[in-house]
């Protein structure tokens, strides 16, 4: 059986999911600037390296809020 979803509840979800994925834009873009900044500094590639993977669990993540608000 299956149930009916309130249409402010999906409203609220989808917002919800928008400024998640706003905030995750502005997050990536700051830790892209921080490991960039960091590396000149330093001259190492750790923090590529740390920085690289960063990125990508924010990209990963930013993909998956993207389904759950189409899902919506």
């Amino acid at each position: 059986m299956k149930t009916k979803h309130n249409k402010n509840e999906n409203s609220l979800n989808t917002k919800i999911c928008t400024i998640l994925i706003y905030f995750l834009w502005l997050l990536l873009a700051i830790v892209i600037l921080g490991t960039f900044f960091l590396w000149n500094k330093t001259n190492s590639f750790t923090y590529v390296i740390s920085g690289a993977l960063v990125v990508i669990g924010l990209f990963i993540n930013i993909h998956q809020f993207k389904k759950v608000k189409s899902n919506n």
